[in-house]
């Protein structure tokens, strides 16, 4: 019965070689992958450099996102993966009022989770400082049913992060951009949006970009997002925060975002 096994294992690889000789597979690694999909967990997610390395069975999200000049207190841009009131980020944060002096009036690379909306349920973790007007590409990648998520920037692994909150529950993906008074103003860019779901050997932007949530003074571009393979899947989120004040996006965060979603 192995012999039997081995050679019809031979037999569909070596198909998946002359398909890829003759143009009809250009990914033989992900054909054997679906034919094999326990192989796919042995990937290591230190190992992982970009959204095409992430195996069958696994959620990503990655995006290069340009947080540009902006004017007031603090701005935010970010890509996330939620469920329900619980969500893993990553993005570009600039804070004049940062309670970390390290990073005070200075744009960093900031992983959130967020295991609930009260004031003690959300932890920030600034790892790098970084620069505003420049493309940072950032990624996160989730295996499926996992309450472990692994964050990347530029290209290199920063580590995991646990949400017991989400759990072993599905997700979904987004974008977001926030500031963090009254009349502060935001332009962040989300550029080359590439999204993996774990029933799909290849990243892809097939699915439609939704906004669920926006504040008065911002606005959502999405006509540069084209789901079609080849084309631009670029996303902006800009305009100036209108909310009273006295809060902020720490006292009154839902009102202070605009958020895309892709629909599945």
């Amino acid at each position: 019965m192995k012999k039997t096994g081995k050679r019809i294992s031979a037999i569909i690889m070596a198909a998946v070689l002359l398909l890829t000789m003759a143009g009809f597979v250009s990914k033989p690694e992900a054909a054997f992958a679906a034919v094999n999909p326990e192989t796919t967990f042995a990937v290591k997610p230190e190992a992982i450099r970009s959204i095409e390395q992430v195996p069958l069975g696994w959620w990503a999200i990655q995006a290069k996102v340009n947080l540009r000049t902006t004017q007031g207190t603090g701005s935010h841009a970010k890509i996330v993966m939620y469920s329900d009131s619980a969500s893993i980020s990553i993005g570009v944060q600039y804070d004049a009022e940062c309670k970390n002096a390290e990073y005070r009036g200075i744009p960093s690379i900031l992983v959130e989770n967020v295991l609930n909306n009260t004031s003690d349920g959300k932890k920030q973790k600034r790892v790098a400082p970084t620069q505003r007007d420049k493309d940072i590409q950032i990624m996160i990648v989730r295996k499926k049913n996992s309450p472990t998520f692994y964050v990347y920037a530029n290209g290199g692994y920063i580590g995991p992060v646990t949400n017991s909150a989400i759990g072993k529950r599905p997700v979904v993906l987004g974008v977001a951009a926030s500031a963090k008074k009254g009349g502060d103003a935001l332009n962040a860019v989300f550029k080359n949006v590439s999204l993996k779901y774990p029933k799909e050997p290849f990243a892809n932007s097939g699915k439609t970009p939704k906004p669920v949530q926006k504040n008065p003074g911002f606005n959502i571009d999405l006509t540069k997002y084209h789901i079609e393979p080849g084309r631009k899947r670029n996303i902006t989120i800009s305009g100036t925060l209108q909310l009273p004040g006295g809060k902020d996006w720490d006292s009154a965060n839902g009102d202070c975002s605009g958020i895309v979603q892709f629909i599945r």
